[in-house]
C-alpha cells in the first residue's frame, strides 16, 4: 500500500517518529457497518476520515501540480507531512477506542448506560 510507505519514509526521515501507525487496519476500523448512526463510533471516526480525506487531498493537488512543483523529497514536504501525522495522531485515538469487536462492544456498551443515567 502506498500510503503505508510515505508513512514508513516519514517514520525514517521525517517527524512521524514514535506514533504507531498501520494503515490497513486504519482503513479496517473505517469499513465499521453503519457507524455513521452510531453516536460514539461517529464521534471518533468522522475526524479520522476528514484527516484522511485531507491527506488524499493533498496527494491529488500534488498529482495535479505536476511532478516539478511538487516536492522530490517526501520528508521535505511540510503540507503532507503535517497532514499525515495529524491522520495518525486520530487513527491512535479511533484504534485505542474501536481498533476490534471487544472495544467496539465495551464503547457502545459504556454510551448505553450513561445515555440511560443521563
Amino acid at each position: 500500500m502506498k500510503l503505508t510507505r510515505i508513512c514508513d519514509i516519514l517514520a525514517t526521515y521525517g517527524q512521524l517518529k514514535e506514533k504507531p501507525y498501520d494503515i490497513r487496519q486504519m482503513l479496517h476500523v473505517l469499513k465499521i457497518e453503519n457507524w455513521r448512526e452510531i453516536k460514539p463510533f461517529h464521534f471518533y471516526l468522522t475526524p479520522l476520515l476528514n484527516a484522511l480525506d485531507a491527506v488524499i487531498a493533498e496527494l491529488l493537488r500534488m498529482r495535479k501540480a505536476g511532478v516539478l512543483r511538487s516536492k522530490y523529497f517526501i520528508e521535505n514536504n511540510e503540507e503532507l507531512q503535517k497532514r499525515i501525522i495529524h491522520m495518525v495522531e486520530m487513527d491512535m485515538v479511533a484504534q485505542w477506542l474501536l481498533g476490534d469487536a471487544l472495544k467496539q462492544n465495551q464503547l457502545n456498551f459504556l454510551y448505553g448506560v450513561q445515555n440511560t443515567l443521563y
